[in-house]
């Protein structure tokens, strides 16, 4: 049976800047790496809301990206 295991997680901020001039909303995001395997969505959002404190954005969204390698 296949495994999986976990290589790396990132966290991703999407900052909302508003719309452009045709309507369209527009997004900007930044992402972490290093982030602790061991950490939570908790602790991950906590996170999250700290770094986007220190952005002229809004937050529109937190995302965790992990990469993963498939074993035999």
């Amino acid at each position: 049976m296949a495994q999986t295991i976990l290589i790396d997680r990132q966290l991703r901020l999407v900052y909302d800047l508003g719309q452009n001039p045709e309507g369209k909303q527009v997004f900007k995001s930044k992402t972490y790496s290093n982030v602790k395997s061991s950490a939570d969505a908790d602790q991950m959002l906590a996170a999250a809301v700290i770094l986007s404190g220190l952005q002229q954005y809004p937050l529109f969204a937190a995302e965790r990206l992990d990469s993963n390698e498939i074993r035999n």
